[in-house]
C-alpha cells in the first residue's frame, strides 16, 4: 500500500508537469516589437534644471523636488542660432521673481540678487522628433562650492522665499566682496536705487526701511533691535560730470547708486528675503 501511494504521487507530479508543458506549448506568441521610450516634451516654466545638459543622458529638466542648478523662466518656440545669439529677455526672469518688468519692486528700488540666465535647447532625440525651442534658465551668477540648491525663486519678491544662492550678503562690512547668503554673514544687501544730488538722506532712509519691510516681510524692519539698516550712496556716474564729485553742485548734474542693507547684531546663516514672522536665521 505504501508503494502504491508513492507511485500515485509520482504519476500526479508527472501529470502536472505535462499540463504545464502543454500550456507553455500552446501559449500564443507575442507579436510586435518593444515600444520605444516616448520623446520627452519641451520643458515648461517652473521646471528645474536637474543636471548640466552636456552631461544629461535623459531630459535635463524636471520637477523641483530635488536639488537643482536653475529654473526655467521662459520657453521660446524657436531655436537659438549659434551660442552668441540670445533669445532670452530680462523681463522673463524679473517677472518670474515677482518684480516689475523694469526689474524694480515699486518703480524705484531694485532688490539685490545674484542671478544670471542660461539657454538650453532640445536634445538630439527631441530635435530628431522636430522639436525647436529655447528654454531660458535662471541660474546663480556667482560661482560657489555647491551651485545646486533646493526650493524655488518663483515669486520670491511677491511673498515667496529666495534661495540662498541668489541672495547678496557680505561678511561683516558692506564694502566686502559679496557672497551668497548661505554662508555666515552679518550684512545683507536688500536693494539699490538711483539718486541725484543733493541727496535727501531722510527720504532715502525711509525708502530703505519700506523696502526691507516689503522684501523680508518683517513688520518691524529692525526685528526689535536685532537689525540695523543703512542707506548709503556708494558711487556716482561720471557720464558728463566735470569737477569735484564731492561738490554737491557737481552731483546735482550726475546720477549715483544707493544701497539699502541690513546689518545683524551677530552672524546669520540665511537670507532675510521672505523671512516673515519666522525666527531670524542665526548662525549656531
Amino acid at each position: 500500500m505504501r508503494t502504491g501511494r508513492g507511485a500515485g504521487g509520482l504519476l500526479l507530479l508527472v501529470a502536472v508537469a505535462g499540463m504545464v508543458a502543454v500550456a507553455a506549448w500552446i501559449r500564443p506568441p507575442i507579436s510586435g516589437s518593444p515600444a520605444a521610450e516616448p520623446v520627452p516634451a519641451p520643458p515648461a516654466v517652473g521646471d528645474c534644471l536637474l543636471v548640466d545638459p552636456a552631461d544629461a543622458v535623459g531630459p535635463p529638466t524636471g520637477p523641483c523636488t530635488q536639488r537643482h542648478l536653475g529654473e526655467v523662466v521662459a520657453v521660446q518656440p524657436r531655436a537659438a542660432v549659434g551660442p552668441e545669439l540670445s533669445v532670452c529677455s530680462t523681463p522673463g526672469a524679473v517677472t518670474y521673481l515677482g518684480l516689475q518688468p523694469d526689474g524694480t519692486l515699486d518703480g524705484t528700488w531694485s532688490p539685490a540678487t545674484f542671478v544670471a540666465d542660461r539657454q538650453i535647447g532640445p536634445s538630439r532625440r527631441q530635435r530628431a522628433a522636430g522639436q525647436q525651442w529655447t528654454a531660458c534658465v535662471l541660474v546663480p551668477a556667482l560661482p560657489a562650492a555647491d551651485t545646486t540648491y533646493t526650493g524655488t525663486a518663483r515669486g520670491a519678491f511677491a511673498g515667496g522665499r529666495l534661495p540662498q544662492v541668489y541672495a547678496v550678503c557680505a561678511g561683516t562690512v558692506l564694502g566686502e566682496r559679496p557672497m551668497p547668503c548661505g554662508r555666515a554673514h552679518t550684512v545683507e544687501v536688500i536693494g539699490s536705487t538711483w539718486v541725484t544730488g543733493p541727496v535727501d538722506r531722510a527720504r532715502l532712509a525711509r525708502g530703505c526701511a519700506d523696502l526691507v519691510r516689503r522684501v523680508t516681510g518683517l513688520a518691524d524692519p529692525t526685528a526689535a533691535g536685532a537689525l540695523t539698516l543703512s542707506s548709503e550712496v556708494v558711487g556716482w556716474s561720471s557720464d558728463g560730470m566735470t569737477g569735484d564729485p564731492a561738490d554737491e553742485s557737481v552731483r546735482a548734474r550726475s546720477t549715483g547708486t544707493a544701497l539699502c542693507a541690513v546689518h545683524a547684531s551677530r552672524e546669520l546663516r540665511a537670507t532675510l528675503v521672505g523671512i516673515g514672522d519666522r525666527p531670524l536665521p542665526w548662525e549656531r
